[in-house]
């Protein structure tokens, strides 16, 4: 593989804004995805994929959709304009067939015509899941329905109809399996709660990526590259991931890019700061708001960035929280100050309120309170930006 042609592949391997779309770049997720195998290969069975946002759903999503034989697959986007009637008509719109038709003649021959499902709703402003019964009732194909960005939707009407469409479609056409996908915290925030749907609904939670499943991403993308990492610095891309595979995916384009470019096949410590330096250039806007909001004052010595770097390197418990003792702990690592729980009690209050953007939440009282990002992903960003400083201070 030529030099160009690695520059070109390493750009197509780790993709940190699109979710991943072939079978060949998809790394971990094991469990969640012989989850989805069952339900797509049990008759009458539904899906529903459910976690924080950037966690990979939409490219475990993807590669249902390219996996299976024989099974036709229709993927849409949904968003929160639209209603019960608008998503299917979107997703009956991407499933076609052949109609044969004559024309009049002793000559005559078939000539194919192909038609979309979407075709044969009714001419109504509302349908319900009967509708979407009588439409694909004569269909013998085994069909998967993706409806992603589920969560956009708040209209609960809308969760109520696909809920009663998946029991109609479990119970008479298990040739037929709908696959929700949207960011929530339980299945119940996401389409409501139908207790009649439970039995044929398959949920898969999907957590933050492990360590291990960060490195198959690493090592796997960077094999199919041909150029290879030092151990210290595949473990920061780890650490400064925090469980989310974009952020993997960020760095490691980056970071191999630039060990492309300077004629090397191991990426080391210079490529990965300039991954990062990159990596805070691109992030989304509105985690570079929060942590501005976080940390802006007119005064000229603060320890907004100090508490926050604090916390994002502190130890954390099962649910992400960390003590004030965790904190401090980390404060005195950083800097070397031993500051006292009432120096920086202004600090994480402040971090807490609407003035600061509620960067920071807390839960418990008194001597049991605890203390985490409320946008998981600004603890990376934050990580990033505390290596950047140190690397721009030598």
């Amino acid at each position: 593989m030529t030099q160009e042609e690695k520059l070109k592949k390493a750009s197509s391997v780790f993709s940190p804004a699109a979710p991943i779309e072939t079978r060949d770049l998809f790394f971990g997720r094991i469990e969640q995805f012989q989850k989805l195998n069952e339900a797509i290969n049990e008759r009458g069975m539904h899906s529903v994929i459910y976690g924080d946002r950037g966690v990979g759903k939409t490219s475990l999503a993807n590669i249902a959709s390219l996996v299976y034989k024989g099974v036709t697959v229709s993927k849409v986007t949904c968003n929160r304009t639209e209603d019960f009637k608008s998503i299917w008509q979107k997703a009956l719109n991407k499933v076609s067939f052949n109609l044969n038709s004559k024309k009049i003649g002793f000559t005559a021959k078939s000539t194919p015509k192909t038609i979309q499902l979407d075709l044969f709703l009714p001419e109504k402003e509302t349908i319900d899941s009967k509708d979407i019964e009588s439409v694909l009732s004569n269909l013998d194909n085994k069909l998967l329905f993706i409806f992603d960005e589920f969560d956009s939707i708040t209209n609960t009407d809308v969760k109520t109809r696909m809920a009663d469409t998946i029991k109609l479609l479990s119970d008479n056409m298990p040739n037929i399996t709908i696959l929700i996908v949207g960011i929530a915290l339980d299945v119940n925030e996401l389409i409501g709660h139908h207790p009649s749907v439970e039995r044929c609904l398959l949920q898969i939670y999907t957590p933050r990526m492990s360590n291990s499943e960060l490195g198959e991403i690493i090592d796997g993308g960077l094999a199919q590259i041909g150029i290879k990492i030092n151990s210290p610095q595949r473990k920061k891309i780890i650490e400064f991931s925090t469980g989310f595979p974009s952020f993997t995916h960020l760095l490691c384009k980056h970071a191999a890019i630039h060990c492309l470019q300077s004629n090397k096949s191991m990426i080391d410590k210079d490529d990965l700061d300039f991954a990062i330096d990159k990596a805070l250039e691109n992030s989304a806007q509105s985690i570079k708001n929060a942590y501005q909001i976080a940390t802006l004052s007119s005064k000229s010595e603060t320890l907004f960035s100090e508490v926050l770097f604090a916390l994002a390197s502190s130890e954390v418990d099962q649910f992400g929280f960390s003590s004030k003792r965790d904190i401090l702990d980390s404060l005195f690592n950083l800097s070397g100050k031993n500051y006292t729980s009432q120096r920086i009690n202004y600090y994480i209050n402040d971090l807490c309120s609407e003035s600061r953007g509620k960067v920071i939440e807390k839960i418990g009282e008194k001597n049991n309170v605890r203390f985490r990002f409320r946008n998981p992903m600004i603890k990376s960003f934050i990580l990033m930006k505390m290596s950047s400083n140190k690397s721009n201070k030598k």
